[in-house]
């Protein structure tokens, strides 16, 4: 809304000279009539803020937010994949791999725990059979030198008349003697039949009867020696297989100890054997939980690498975009230098007149008066227009020719 306001040049009225340029130059309506500074000012000062400004911004797009470039493409593309980027998928499955990677190392230091305590307690076994085998094998030793020993000793007995004669029976002779008994009733009947032949014949007491019980004693003598020699040789015979039978039983037990002996070692060399496998299935488990946790460590790997992939990625995609970016802030930045520019401009052609009447005032307080003057005009809202009537310095004579114009 136009207001009245008392504007005081320093003059106590206008000089003649400039009142022209004050009031203007003819009857208002008419068309030689150029209006003055004080009806052009009041004209371009009581313009409403849309008539002077608002309305020219609204026409030229310069109006509110269309003065401040909007993103471009790339701006708005960055944005929409910013929104989009998601976690990396290589994260979660990184994840996923060591969490199970972990998990089975876990396990499997148990197993390898149980499978190390299977391995030692195999071991134990091993050795605990491995001495009881060398005990054994002592023991054998200690049996052959028996047998050994015994085999010797039988051969020394079997030619030792005095060891020989420790296995005779001490019966032999009770048992030869009533033979030789019987055997000298048997031949002195045979004497004394003899005798009674003699006399008969009447050759008892010769030569022949002589040569008869001589002959007769000789063949007792040899019947009752060949009796004592088979009784002996039976005897001995019987010794000799007494102590064979001896020295057989005692190798036979021997044998027998031995050949328990050796059983025992094909026993324990079975269990030694049973124990070897048993250690080498234990070293298989070991290696299974060793190719085990092979496996595992390289699922760590590989979820490190997936890792160090989707950082790669993410920093990849990160890096594209912030280059969309500054490109896309480049190419605002330029399009708002244009919107700036224009906007400028617009601003100079509407400020224009204003300006215009300003330095139209410097210069008509400029000219010498010789009197001070005052005069009231109806201006815009503005208060300090009155006062930039009083500064600045123009050509007046083009000034007043741009306002005959307008």
């Amino acid at each position: 809304m136009a207001t009245t306001n008392t504007v005081t040049s320093g003059l106590s009225t206008i000089a003649p000279e400039i009142a022209p340029y004050y009031k203007g130059v003819g009857t208002p309506g008419s068309a030689d009539y150029i209006p003055g500074l004080l009806p052009k000012a009041q004209e371009l000062y009581s313009k409403d803020y849309a008539t002077t400004i608002g309305n020219a911004l609204d026409a030229s797009g310069l109006g509110g937010a269309g003065r401040v470039a909007q993103m471009n493409p790339l701006e708005q593309s960055v944005g929409t994949q910013l929104d989009a980027m998601q976690t990396p998928g290589q994260f979660g499955a990184g994840a996923n791999l060591a969490n199970q990677a972990g998990a089975g190392q876990i396990n499997t230091v148990g197993q390898a725990g149980q499978y190390g305590q299977m391995g030692a307690n195999y071991g134990n076994t091993g050795a605990n059979l491995g001495m009881q085998a060398t005990g054994l094998a002592g023991l054998g030793l200690n049996l052959g030198g028996q047998a050994a020993q015994a085999g010797q000793n039988y051969a020394q007995m079997a030619t030792n008349p005095y060891a020989q004669q420790a296995y005779m029976s001490p019966y032999l002779q009770n048992a030869l003697n009533p033979q030789l008994d019987e055997m000298r009733r048997q031949y002195g009947i045979t004497g004394t039949q003899q005798q009674g032949n003699a006399t008969r014949a009447g050759a008892f007491g010769g030569s022949r009867e002589a040569l008869m019980n001589a002959e007769n004693y000789r063949n007792m003598g040899t019947a009752m020696n060949q009796a004592i020699g088979t009784g002996y040789q039976n005897a001995f015979q019987q010794a000799q297989q007494a102590q064979q039978f001896g020295s057989t039983l005692g190798l036979q037990g021997l044998q027998t100890g031995l050949q328990g002996i050796g059983a025992a070692n094909q026993a324990y060399q079975t269990g030694l054997q049973g124990t070897a496998q048993g250690m080498q299935g234990a070293q298989v488990g070991l290696q299974g939980v060793g190719a085990q946790q092979a496996g595992y460590a390289g699922a760590n790997q590989a979820a490190a690498t997936l890792g160090q992939l989707g950082t790669q990625q993410q920093a990849s995609d990160l890096a594209r975009l912030q280059a969309m970016s500054a490109q896309g802030s480049s190419e605002r930045a330029l399009a708002q230098q244009g919107i700036d520019a224009r906007y400028q401009d617009l601003m100079n052609k509407q400020y224009f007149g204003q300006q215009q009447i300003g330095g139209m005032q410097g210069v008509l307080t400029g000219v010498p008066v010789n009197q001070s003057a005052s005069t009231s005009a109806v201006t815009a809202p503005a208060p300090s227009m009155a006062s930039q009537l009083a500064g600045g310095a123009t050509s007046l004579l083009g000034l007043y020719s741009l306002y005959n114009k307008g």
